[in-house]
Formats: structure tokens, sequence, C-alpha cells
């Protein structure tokens, strides 16, 4: 029986146009994770290679040698990973798109019967894929913060994010484009913070409507997306909103906008007002009894990882059921009115035609024996293929009841390996809340009325370690073979594979993409030991507890801040703003100059506003502090000037001087605005 081996690639490695790659190793001593001072002088050569680079991917495999156990050796394994990885971030290099491997003793580069060998396969081996910038939009791209997630319940619900921007989530709130309802925990949250000027020059969000400046409280972007799709508000729901801020502002209203085609923003006034500022979190610490935690933390965290993911599966391949011949037409006499025809019908006489129709006659009976001795002696060899295709097709059943039942093994397989090393991830995570918890308790800092919101952000938050990349690896792993498996074989083996591989762009051909893409097999943000945790009585007795006698204490004099808040049925981008009712009079043109393509614009600390200075010309008010923004890039490196100024009639325009930096850099500089 003809088999094909299926090997599975989720994504292709191959390195695109304009991308380069560099290698390094570094090694380590006996039992030690801590970098050597020759690896760090190795580290730093690859690290000044690259720091003003676009990374696009960074691999670390790490190993041990083979003394020691098995688990100890793994374990020292990742943490050589994790210190290599330190030490890259600590200077100056973004850790995304981390891929870490930690074989302990399984993978040596040479034969651990000598010290030599030994001191070879005490190593991290790291694999760093990069690209010069192209352009500022580039670097602006890859100063921006992730997107935070957040999956909701079918009830009311709370969510926070890391900027401290709160959004109240009514029960039954969403709905398709189509007005179908789409209940609540079927819903997942995108949430962008955009609180500083800093954030705001990253995103390009300026704060201008209709040509008048305006100034902001704060801004964000939210959607409800399901299968892909943005939801809409249901009728008659609304969003509360609450921005963070230290000072009291007057007048602001909610602003909605739309992302323009240069990535600006137009505002557009609601008229909807935000309440000034007051003490929802401040004043006085809440006091937790903090020890009532200590049952749910747990640093026994011990996991393995060195398994494989992917199988190769012997897909059977389908025999080919023969045809059955079909047997040949009777012929019939021909008609002698029809043998002849035009001037040779008329002509002849009708024994004459009666006879040609017997010759063609007696030639089609002829031609009739021929094709049935031909038809006889197919059906002799199909009685014999048909009984071959039976033996055979009875092979590639049982062989197809085979890779069905192994794909549901590794199905189960799967799925227990992700929900063990899910619960110590969630495990993690929550001791992170607690330890937050604590600190935050202990310094008096905690002057929150809901803790569990407190809480949530570091319980749910997405961790970017080995567990999550283990984690996500697993949940794709999971969703394909839960694709397969429900799948036919054949449909597989004939759609999918070339060459012995599974080639995922043909998803999209045959129009099951967004089927193996969408589902959602396993939730990897949901922090089950979280919920379960809040849920208990005792926890829920003692919160309350809690904010009652804080309640209890609390007056307007001792509130340390506050938010905006606001109630409006709008989704998308929202902006807490006013306008800034400058005199235009005392308008003037302010120009920008950079001698390379740059993104270009003012801000204004006196106004709290950002405005778009692309253009060359901008008009701000006279006499005012502010402060140019250049991003720009040449050689393929970013670049960045921040300069200071007053604005003056007939003022000589601003030009840029420009300073190298790495990203870690830039976002410093932004963030101190």
């Amino acid at each position: 029986m003809k088999t094909i081996y299926l090997i599975v690639l989720l994504a292709f490695s191959s390195v695109a146009f304009g991308q380069q790659s560099i290698k390094s190793t570094v090694y380590f001593d006996v039992d030690k994770h801590q970098l050597r001072t020759e690896s760090k002088q190795e580290l730093d050569l690859l690290v000044n290679d690259i720091k003003y680079y676009r990374i696009h991917e960074i691999r670390l495999t790490a190993h041990t040698d083979h003394d020691a156990s098995e688990t100890y050796n793994i374990a020292l394994s990742k943490r050589r990973a994790n210190e290599v990885l330190a030490y890259l971030e600590g200077n100056g290099i973004p850790i995304r798109n981390v891929k870490t491997s930690s074989h302990g003793e399984y993978r040596p580069a040479a034969s651990n019967s000598t010290d030599e060998g030994k001191q070879l396969n005490r190593r991290v081996e790291l694999h760093i894929t990069y690209s010069l910038y192209n352009s500022a939009e580039e670097v602006l791209e890859d100063l921006k913060e992730d997107v935070q997630y957040f999956n909701l319940i079918d009830e009311d619900r709370t969510i926070r994010g890391r900027e401290g921007i709160e959004v109240d989530i009514p029960k039954d709130a969403f709905m398709d484009a189509e007005g179908n309802p789409i209940p609540n925990h079927l819903v997942q949250i995108e949430l962008e913070e955009f609180v500083t000027p800093g954030e705001s020059f990253i995103n390009q969000l300026t704060t201008e409507s209709h040509g008048e400046m305006l100034t902001t409280g704060g801004m964000l972007r939210i959607d409800a997306i399901y299968n892909g799709s943005k939801l809409e508000l249901r009728p008659g729901k609304a969003l509360t909103y609450r921005i963070p801020s230290k000072e009291t502002e007057s007048g602001m209203t909610v602003f909605t906008g739309n992302k323009m085609a240069d990535g600006t923003t137009t505002w557009n006034n609601t008229s909807v007002s935000f309440n000034e500022p007051r003490s929802i979190d401040g004043g006085v610490p809440i006091e937790l009894d903090t020890n009532l935690f200590n049952k749910y933390f747990n640093s026994d965290l011990e996991y393995k990882i060195n398994y494989y993911t992917y199988i190769p599966i012997n897909w059977p391949v389908k025999p080919y059921e023969p045809i059955k011949p079909r047997a040949p037409y009777v012929p019939r006499k021909p008609d002698p009115e029809t043998v002849l025809n035009g001037i040779g019908k008329l002509l002849s006489s009708d024994k004459r035609k009666e006879r040609i129709a017997d010759e063609k006659y007696q030639e089609l009976l002829e031609r009739y024996e021929k094709r049935l001795a031909e038809y006889d002696r197919r059906m002799s060899l199909y009685e014999k293929n048909i009984e071959e295709f039976n033996r055979l097709n009875a092979i590639y059943m049982k062989e197809a009841q085979e890779v069905r039942k192994k794909l549901n093994t590794h199905l189960e397989f799967l799925t227990n390996k992700y929900n063990s090393i899910k619960k110590v991830y969630d495990q993690k995570r929550l001791n992170l809340s607690i330890i937050q918890l604590k600190k935050a308790s202990q310094n008096e800092s905690l002057r929150t009325y809901n803790p569990e919101i407190f809480l949530s952000g570091f319980a749910n938050i997405r961790l970017q370690d080995d567990l999550k990349y283990k984690l996500d690896e697993l949940r794709k792993a999971l969703n394909l073979y839960t694709f397969l498996a429900n799948n036919s074989i054949e449909d597989v083996r004939l759609k999918f594979l070339y060459h012995d591989r599974f080639l995922p762009h043909k998803l999209v051909k045959y129009g099951y993409s967004e089927q193996l893409y969408t589902q959602k097999v396993v939730d990897i943000r949901y922090n089950k030991l979280f919920k379960d945790m809040m849920a208990t009585s005792e926890i829920q007795d003692m919160i309350k507890a809690a904010v009652e006698t804080k309640m209890s204490k609390d007056n307007p004099s001792n509130a340390a801040f506050g938010f905006f808040q606001a109630t409006t049925p709008n989704l998308g981008w929202i902006n807490c703003d006013r306008f800034s009712k400058v005199d235009r009079s005392r308008m003037v043109s302010v120009t920008l100059s950079s001698v390379i393509a740059a993104r270009m614009m003012l801000y204004i600390k006196k106004f709290k506003s950002l405005l778009n200075a692309n253009y060359e010309i901008t008009s701000i008010p006279r006499n005012t502090e502010a402060k140019a923004i250049f991003m720009a890039v040449e050689d393929g490196k970013p670049k960045i000037c921040i300069k200071d100024f007053v604005s003056k009639e007939d003022h000589n325009p601003v030009q840029a001087e420009y300073k190298l930096v790495t990203l870690s850099e830039a976002k410093e500089m932004l963030a101190n605005l």
C-alpha cells in the first residue's frame, strides 16, 4: 500500500527578501547559568551589529552536558536561555517574537566522554533574523505596545488596561453587522491606550478636530471581535469609559475618531460629556488581609516540555475504483428508406434499397460481435480489478481508521499537555498578581475600590516566556489536529498535501482558512485559577469588608487622583477632549525642516495637544513653548530629534538635529516628553 508522510508546517521559515540573519554561540561553566566575561564580549559584538536594526525573530537553543539528572539539565538549560535573553534585553535589543528551546543534554554538539566535548555542549545557540529599517513608519510600528486582549463572560464586566483605563461592559452588549445578537462569552475585546504624548506620537494620533486644536485627557481604541469581524453595540447598550487623570479639567467631551490614509486621525465631537475627575481611586490605602492569598500561592512550578508537538502520519492513499465497462448497444436494422438520399434514393428501386439496408445491417452486426468480444474481455479484467480494489480498499479503510485513531489519540495527548502547562502558566500569573498585591499593600500604594481589577491586570497578563510560546505552539497544533480530525482523510491528502508537506495556503483556496484559524479550541488568556480564587466566599467577604472600611475613611480632600468618566454607545477610537478655544489672531505659523524623510509632530504641553507637522506648516499659539518631534531613518537605522522652541512671528524653520537611537532609547526619549 502506497503511503504519504505528512510533515506539518504551520508557517514557512524561509527568509523574506531584505532580511538577514546572524548566528552566535555562547558557552557556560560547569553547572552555571551566569554569563562568562568572554560570553558577554561575544554578545556585545552581536548587539553592536544589530541593535539599530529591525529584529524579526530571536531563536535561542539552550543545552547542557550529560552530568546531573534529566530534569535538572532541562531546568539548567532554561536558566541559561533566560540569562542570554535578559542580557540582550538589557542592552537594547527588543525582545519580540522570541523562541526558546531548552533541550538539556538531548542534543549534544560533541561527545560527553571528554571535558572538551562537555564544554562544547554547555552552550546557548543564537539565531537572530533582522533587516534594515526602510522608513520611519516601520520604526513607529516596532515602538507600539502590543494590543491588549480580554475575554468576556455573560455578565456585566469591567476591564482595566495597563495604563489604568477602565471600561464597563454590560451583559448582552453586542451584535454583528446583520443585527444578530452575539453572547458576550464569544466576544474578544481589543484595547489600546494612549494616555501620554509619547504613545500618541508613536501611533501618530493628533489632537485636532477639523482644523481646531484640542486639549486631550487621553485616548483609546476599543473593538469587539467575533470570528475575525468587528461587532457593534446593540440598541440601548452603552459602555462606560474611565480615563485616569491627576489634574482637573472641565468641559471634556467624547470625541470619536477615524484613521486617515496618511495615518493621522480625524476627531468628531459627540457632545457626550466626561465627568470631571473624582475620587474613584485614591484616598486612604485599602487594608486587605493579604495572608488569605497565601494558600493560592504555589511556587512549585515543575513541568516538562521535551516532547513532540507534531507527529509524522502515514496518510493512506485511497485506491482508485475500476470503472465498469459499458455493454455495447445491439444494432437495429436500418430502414431501407433512409439508407440512401438525394438522386440515388429517387432512382433506386425498393429491392435495391432493401439489399443495401441488409448489407449495412450485416456490417453493424459484425462490429457488434467484435465489441461484444472486447466487452467480455474487459468485464473479465474488471472482475479481477474489482476484486483487487475490494482487497486494497479494505486495507485502506483499516489504515484510515488507524490514522483517525492516531489523530484522536494525539489530540488527547496535546490537550492533556496543554492543560498541564496552562495550569503552570496560570499559577505563575496568579503568583505574580499576589506578589504585586502584597507589595502594593505593604507600600500603602493600593488605594483602589476594586482590588479584583488590580489583581486581574497581572493574573491575565500575557507573560513573554517559554511557557507562553509553548502554549501558543500547542494551541496552533490543537487547532490544526482538530481541523485534520474533522475532515476526511482523502480530502486532506488531495487538497492540502504536496510532496509530503502540508500547505497552509491551500486552506484559503478551498475556503478552510477561517475554520482553522478562528476556531477557539483553547484560550490562552483565560485564567481559571484566578477566577476560582476570586469566587471563594472568604476572598469576596474580605474584599467587601476592606472596601467598606476604606469608604468610611475616605473624603474628597485626601483623594490622590481620579478618572474622567463618560457613558456612550460608541466603540472604536475614543478621545477625552475639549476645544482649546485659542484666539485665531494669536496663532502663528511654524515650519519644521528635515534633511531626510521623517514623521514630524508638534507637542504643546500647556494645551496637552499634539499637532501634525508632516505638511511643513502648522499653526500654534504665539509665544508658546513647544516641542518639535522628528522620527526618521537613515542608512537603515532609526534617528530621532526632540527640539524645544518658543513660537514667534516670522519664526525660522525648526531644523532637525538627529541622534542615532535604538528602539529602547527612542521609547525612553518619547516617554519623557
